[in-house]
């Protein structure tokens, strides 16, 4: 895996998890003032993936955007009455779909951020994926699930985010994110962040202590982990 360069030096790696269900990386380097930590999880057996941003140490209000290009040999395409974006090569027009977590998953206006597929200003490629979110308190978590099997994306596809609670209270948006993705009847994704100091939360029913969680959501109710970050 190559550490990326940042116009604040070189990026050093936090997190090297990998296993037979999936490979995981975090690493981390400073923007400016603020302090960046890029994920990127592959569930290899599955065909899903994860890439994500926190950032830390920025104002309030603050709007933060990444993105990914996107190679001219592949073909964009808005998900119809979905913020999602399916990439097209060759002859499969659904060969992965990009999904914002951290957004809603109709595609009405939203002062929380939009997902879109817009010009390259840096002349690297002709387009990219870009989404844009702004800061609500502290720090901000910005997530993209990628799915490349094509069985799934053939499915209509559901997101929300979900209500995490401390000591039986609401937490605020730059304390932990939680989010459920699912396609059809299929078991559920289920994704948990914790952007502030890591304690005994709970969301959709499933209570960690852990920095970061993602696993299945069963027909049982139960989270079933496939991988997680404790400290």
């Amino acid at each position: 895996m190559n550490v990326p360069s940042t116009e604040d030096g070189e990026a050093r790696p936090s997190v090297v998890k990998c296993g037979s269900e999936a490979d995981l990386y975090e690493w981390r380097f400073s923007r400016g003032a603020a302090r960046i930590t890029r994920t990127l999880l592959l569930i290899k057996e599955f065909g899903l993936g994860l890439a994500a941003e926190e950032v830390d140490r920025v104002p309030n209000g603050t709007v933060a955007s990444i993105e990914w290009a996107i190679p001219d040999a592949v073909k964009p395409r808005l998900v119809p009455e979905r913020r999602a974006v399916l990439l097209g090569v060759g002859r499969s027009q659904r060969a992965a779909m990009l999904v914002p977590l951290g957004l809603p998953s109709l595609p009405y206006p939203s002062d929380l951020g939009k997902f879109e597929v817009a010009a390259d200003t840096t002349m690297r490629c002709e387009r990219v994926a870009r989404l844009t979110q702004r800061v609500e308190g502290k720090r901000l978590w910005m997530p993209i699930a990628i799915c490349w099997d094509r069985g799934r994306n053939s499915k209509p596809t559901h997101w929300r985010r979900l209500t995490v609670t401390e000591n039986m209270k609401v937490c605020r948006p730059d304390v932990a994110f939680a989010a459920r993705l699912s396609w059809g009847t299929d078991a559920s994704l289920f994704v948990y962040r914790s952007l502030a100091r890591p304690a005994l939360r709970a969301a959709l029913g499933h209570q960690t202590k852990a920095r970061f969680v993602v696993g299945w959501f069963g027909s049982d109710g139960k989270v079933e982990p496939i991988v997680t970050i404790d400290d």
